[in-house]
């Protein structure tokens, strides 16, 4: 009777694994052994293994549980498709979207609900909207323009409040609020006149208090070119600040071996990326004037084309590498780097020109292969957008014909009766991805 009960358990605890589907990434961490959640910081990623540690078990469902979709209401296109920053506010249920000429609130409907502030050359006014940033904990707005280099603030009711610094620095282009203090971003794109006359000036990142002194920097990666003063140098693509739950996160465009953060007033490292033989970047042909030079140093090494992200289990950024496109992933629990291949280069993208952020396969809906845009301010959704004429062109009939084993049916029907009643010329549509609890 004994045995017989064993067996009897051993089928059913069978019968139990079975029946767990193998996309679903909340499955039991305990059968994947011990998880060290105390993780010290710098954390080494190692580019070489995640390379070749290419995990196709992988997909969205591994890091998020669920997909909202939220059509947005602003009319006439009054933002444009390519948006500069979309922040939402899980507190408030208040969603912050911007361009380079507007910015305005939106509540998780996608209802508009106001503009903040306007264009134009009045105290209250910005002429470019270089770099827009929150405070959620104040429910404030932070706009730097560009043009008059001037950071002001406003209420998530777009009533401006007062001008907060002046920026001194000629070629400051991008000011975000963090923690009471500012990080600001230096011009990378570097002209003969700062070149010879202001190089040992020149900085990669910087911390500013409330009256924009300088508390903190860090160098650039051009001092480490050779010949500056006799070659123009250039660099190929933009340096990125991303906010996500408790820390920034400062990625130096194409080549960065060192993703900084603030901590203590002071910018640190956060993460080192660990280069090896064959991904190893060449500053001097990444940033070289001539295109040739460029792209056989960005063919030859790992070449880092998006912002950085984390959540305190994972860390992520996307790259390529030999003509091929990763997300590099890293589990801190685990120690683990790893990466994921993806692909934007479809025809229905190349042949419409749409700008879409292709990343892990959506086998949650069948929809898009989402990444990451924004993440909230409370870390439990990413966020990110869609141009409606994309949703249009990409998910047709044939699209979700490929795709019939998605874990939610209910959730695709859905997101085809949207697609269904958009119209082209319809204002983008927010996704906000729901993070599993096991991913934070």
């Amino acid at each position: 009777m004994r045995i017989f009960t064993i067996f009897f358990l051993l089928f059913v605890s069978v019968l139990s694994c079975n029946s767990r589907s193998s996309s679903d990434s909340s499955k039991d961490e305990s059968a994947l052994g011990p998880l060290d959640k105390v993780v010290t910081y710098p954390v080494t990623v190692d580019l070489p293994t995640a390379l070749q540690d290419v995990d196709e078990k992988v997909s969205l469902s591994t890091f998020v549980e669920s997909i909202e979709y939220i059509p947005l209401k602003l009319k006439d296109n009054y933002l444009r498709n390519n948006f500069q920053a979309c922040y939402y506010d899980e507190k408030a249920e208040k969603i912050i979207i911007s361009d380079y000429e507007k910015a305005v609130v939106v509540n998780k409907k996608g209802d508009f609900l106001n503009r903040i502030g306007s264009v134009g050359q009045g105290p209250s006014e910005y002429i470019y909207l270089a770099a827009i940033s929150t405070d959620p904990s104040r429910q404030k707005v932070y706009i730097y323009d560009g043009r008059t280099r001037s950071l002001k603030r406003y209420g998530y009711d777009g009533v401006f409040e007062r001008i907060v610094f002046k920026s001194e620095v000629p070629f400051i282009h991008f000011l975000f609020y963090y923690d009471d203090n500012f990080i600001t971003k230096s011009n990378t794109y570097f002209y003969e006149y700062y070149q010879r006359k202001m190089q040992d000036k020149l900085y990669g990142y910087s911390l500013c208090d409330t009256l924009g002194h300088l508390i903190d920097t860090t160098p650039h990666l051009y001092h480490r070119l050779k010949d500056i003063a006799a070659v123009n140098y250039i660099q190929p693509i933009a340096d990125n600040i991303t906010r996500c739950k408790d820390v920034m996160l400062m990625v130096e465009g194409g080549l960065a071996d060192t993703i900084n953060t603030v901590s203590g007033n002071k910018i640190t490292p956060r993460y080192f990326l660990k280069y090896g033989e064959g991904t190893m970047p060449d500053i001097n042909k990444l940033w070289h004037p001539d295109n040739k030079v460029r792209v056989e140093g960005m063919n030859s090494s790992f070449f880092i084309n998006s912002p950085a992200y984390e959540t305190p289990r994972y860390f992520f950024i996307k790259g390529e590498w030999k003509r091929e496109k990763y997300i590099i992933c890293h589990d801190k629990y685990k120690n683990r780097s790893f990466s994921v291949k993806y692909r934007d280069d479809t025809p229905e993208i190349k042949e419409n020109e749409l700008h879409v952020n292709i990343g892990f396969r959506n086998d949650i809906d069948g929809g898009f292969d989402a990444y990451i845009g924004s993440v909230s301010s409370l870390g439990n959704y990413w966020v990110a957008y869609v141009d409606a004429y994309a949703m249009k062109t990409l998910l047709t009939d044939k699209h979700f014909a490929s795709r019939k084993d998605v874990l939610d049916k209910a959730a695709q029907e859905k997101l085809k009766a949207l697609v269904k009643n958009l119209n082209d010329e319809d204002d983008p549509v927010l996704m906000l991805m729901k993070v599993r609890d096991n991913a934070k």
